[in-house]
């Protein structure tokens, strides 16, 4: 083997480099993987067989139906962690996505946010978000308020568990609304007949959308 290398000095270079090449295709690998395996889980653990719920649109104002619109043309995208949908909502970071889904959504609507910690579009906490809306005086308690189409239901039980979701009907009557969610076991979801009671799966608020 010496005698080799003597003879041919670009031969240990030559193995470094194979070995540097195929470390790095190892790691992107396992990257890939752990990326796949993320998304495939999210697909098998919860369905999306629910078809978009036909949405009364008398009084909504214009930037309600891009709010409409954007959120139909989401859900038919079927988006999981981390697919290309989901990583343009969070900006490429692989995190709890709930919130930037909202933010994202909001700002197709034109009616971005303000982060009040970077200036940014994207509020990706959701305990951040409901200071936001309570900051623009756009915050409403659970109990004391009639949610409607475009508001943001807040779900806090502990600052690191606690999600967000978008109204997307009432009914008064029965005192539930119907919901679309994002990062709802991985995926983007409608939750149907869901009571606005506060304490309801956690929920603490609605950031109002149209004051």
């Amino acid at each position: 083997m010496q005698q080799k290398l003597r003879q041919n000095p670009w031969l240990l270079p030559a193995i470094f480099a194979i070995f540097i090449v195929a470390l790095c295709a190892v790691y992107m690998g396992r990257s890939y993987v752990r990326t796949s395996v993320s998304t495939v889980t999210a697909r098998l653990s919860s369905t999306s067989d629910t078809t978009f719920p036909s949405i009364n649109t008398t009084g909504l104002s214009e930037y309600q139906l891009k709010l409409l619109k954007t959120l139909q043309e989401e859900y038919a995208k079927k988006p999981v962690s981390y697919d290309a949908n989901v990583l343009k909502y969070t900006q490429g970071e692989k995190q709890a996505w709930c919130a930037d889904f909202v933010s994202w959504t909001m700002r197709e609507a034109e009616r971005p946010f303000n982060n009040p910690n970077s200036g940014s579009w994207r509020i990706p906490g959701v305990y951040t978000l409901r200071e936001y809306f309570q900051a623009q005086q756009r915050y409403k308690i659970a109990g004391e308020y009639t949610p409607t189409f475009g508001d943001v239901a807040i779900y806090a039980k502990t600052p690191t568990n606690s999600h967000t979701n978008i109204v997307l009907s009432v009914d008064t009557k029965a005192k539930t609304m119907t919901l679309i969610g994002g990062n709802e076991n991985g995926r983007v979801r409608i939750i149907e007949n869901q009571s606005y009671a506060p304490g309801e799966r956690d929920l603490v608020g609605f950031g109002v959308s149209q004051i």
